[in-house]
């Protein structure tokens, strides 16, 4: 209704965090000058409590099958991540980055090896709140139930063992090959550092994830895989006709 939205229009312009980003060739002189006489004249109040990230509710391993008229499958096995502010960020960002790709283990054997299904993959969503860590598949309907399986062994070696040496070198190099896009265009490099912003990370956290990313270990890695996959609960999705 309008009142609901009115009351969002205030809120934003007088509660919300605003970061402003601006890339390109400018005269800072000028451009200070026009924001000053644009975004300075919003009015400005005193924000109340600070945004309170909400506990992660208890949950246990469970499947869920849901019926739905398709020709496919899709798999889905989640587990229970870590925030962007944890110090564990960049372990989850290798891990994810090693187990997702075409060279993974999971792709090779699910995909390759065994012919068990059409695509092969990782997400890693992270936010202010713990996020989540995927591995996903599209498959035959009739396959779906051993993809969950194997997913589930797959990630049980992970971890107890953790990536091999091979797997973090490849996905240190393509993280930072990353990172290096991101500084090339303006754009998003500037988007970036803005969001970094609104999250409370200071302008040299880009530049300390990246020293991270390079200087990171196998067992660094290793004890993410323990603490967040060995033993834990997770949630398995299956849709399928």
């Amino acid at each position: 209704q309008r009142q609901d939205l009115v009351r969002l229009h205030q809120w934003l312009l007088t509660e919300s965090a605003w970061a402003v980003g601006i890339c390109g060739h400018f005269d800072e002189e000028k451009l200070w000058d026009l924001l000053s006489g644009t975004l300075g004249k919003l009015p400005i109040e005193s924000r109340g409590d600070t945004f309170k990230v909400p506990s992660v509710a208890p949950f246990h391993t469970k499947t869920i099958v849901q019926q739905h008229q398709r020709h496919q499958a899709f798999v889905t096995v989640g587990y229970l991540a870590c925030s962007l502010a944890d110090p564990e960020r960049v372990g989850w960002e290798v891990l994810d980055e090693g187990a997702g790709d075409a060279s993974s283990r999971f792709f090779i054997k699910v995909r390759e090896e065994m012919g068990l299904a059409y695509s092969v993959g990782t997400s890693l969503a992270l936010g202010l709140a713990p996020g989540l860590f995927s591995v996903y598949a599209a498959t035959a309907p009739e396959m779906a139930t051993e993809v969950a399986r194997l997913y589930h062994e797959e990630i049980g070696a992970i971890a107890s063992e953790g990536l091999s040496q091979h797997e973090l070198e490849r996905s240190k190099k393509k993280l930072l090959a990353q990172l290096g896009f991101q500084r090339q265009n303006l754009e998003t490099f500037c988007h970036t550092l803005a969001l970094n912003q609104l999250y409370g990370f200071d302008l040299d956290y880009f530049d300390r994830r990246q020293q991270q990313i390079e200087q990171i270990t196998l067992e660094q890695v290793q004890a993410v895989c323990r603490k967040y996959l060995m033993d834990k609960p997770s949630i398995t999705v299956i849709v399928k006709a």
